[in-house]
């Protein structure tokens, strides 16, 4: 963590030339930090660098009985035109494990992925015989995880 275990939290906007503080030169009299553009954040809903990020809640998704589910992502058809990533993590049964759908299980094996993203949804898949396709992922209650798309906002 280094440096940033100092620092909990930005609040207002930022732009690429900002430059975050971390420690104060007393001999030059000046604070030294990073610059914004050379930092790579992840975020969770919000913008930066003209991109935002929209996080989705899956659902329920019985992921043992069903193999794929798809969800609405509510963008406009030019958000739609701009999608640069979309990521998705899932919770097992006891909310004790987050993986991403597209992890591989320990014999090497995909466990699932995102099918495709059309105007409308994003379609997702979990691999028969993968890490998801288990007892350990059948409740139909909770919510599974989430899916983060990353687009240029209208």
């Amino acid at each position: 963590m280094g440096i940033f275990k100092y620092i909990k939290s930005i609040s207002g906007s930022i732009s690429d030339n900002d430059i975050i503080p971390f420690f104060y030169n007393k001999k030059d009299k000046e604070y030294r930090g990073i610059k914004v553009s050379d930092l790579k954040l992840q975020l969770g809903s919000g913008t930066i660098n003209g991109y935002t990020n929209k996080v989705i809640n899956l659902g329920v998704w019985n992921m043992d009985s069903d193999p794929d589910i798809d969800i609405d992502h509510g963008l406009s058809a030019t958000e739609f035109d701009t999608i640069v990533d979309v990521r998705c993590m899932i919770f097992d049964d006891g909310n004790t494990t987050l993986r991403p759908l597209n992890s591989v299980n320990t014999s090497g094996v995909l466990n699932g992925g995102i099918d495709r993203v059309t105007p409308t949804k994003v379609y997702l898949e979990r691999v028969t015989g993968g890490q998801f396709d288990a007892i350990a992922h059948n409740d139909a209650i909770q919510n599974r995880g989430f899916c983060t798309i990353t687009y240029i906002a209208d």
